[in-house]
């Protein structure tokens, strides 16, 4: 692209999603977080459709690479869930309270997923040898390693299960992530 650009040929990026989320919300959400509270909002899901309102204890920030989501435990679902903040609505009432048991772990952050990718069954040996290539191979397969609450993200962006993938899963192994840990590949 740069040398195109010297030489005045016209290059192009393909326009990523502009995925905003109201300040405002961010900041309540942070403050709840920080302040190890639990903070009542109201949340449209695209499964089940809008929600009436729920208490969430957020306990972080995350990133698929496109999106901000919010990693809070749901008092409603008994579990941990990612939220994006664009879908909390304006109408929650943002009040806080108190935590006054600690939060159960959040075993899928805690544990790591380690994923081994080969090129797709069906490709030629040059396919499979050029995909290996396109993805820094070192050999047959590829380790990539992430926290298993990031999991489907992972697999989602690199479109791994889609039709015209050229990656699929060989394996997952699951361990424990080791507090202190948090090289991720």
């Amino acid at each position: 692209m740069l040398a195109d650009a010297q030489e005045g040929l016209s290059s192009a990026l393909v326009p990523a999603p502009n995925r905003w989320a109201e300040p405002a919300i961010i900041v309540r959400l942070y403050e709840a977080m920080k302040a190890g509270r639990a903070i009542h909002i109201c949340y449209t899901s695209m499964t089940t459709g809008a929600d009436t309102g729920q208490w969430l204890a957020p306990v972080r920030f995350t990133s698929d690479g496109e999106n901000v989501h919010l990693r809070a435990f749901s008092f409603k679902h008994q579990s941990y869930r990612d939220y994006l903040p664009v879908r909390i609505g304006e109408r929650s009432s943002f009040e806080t309270r108190e935590l006054f048991d600690p939060l159960p772990v959040d075993v899928d952050w805690h544990t790591r997923a380690v994923i081994w990718l080969r090129p797709k069954a069906g490709l030629s040996e040059e396919q499979a040898a050029v995909v290996r290539k396109e993805y820094g191979f070192t050999g047959e397969a590829l380790k990539v390693t992430t926290r298993k609450a990031l999991e489907f993200y992972f697999l989602r962006r690199w479109r791994i299960g889609e039709e015209n993938s050229r990656l699929e899963v060989n394996k997952i192994e699951y361990e424990d992530w080791e507090s202190g840990d948090d090289v991720e590949s």
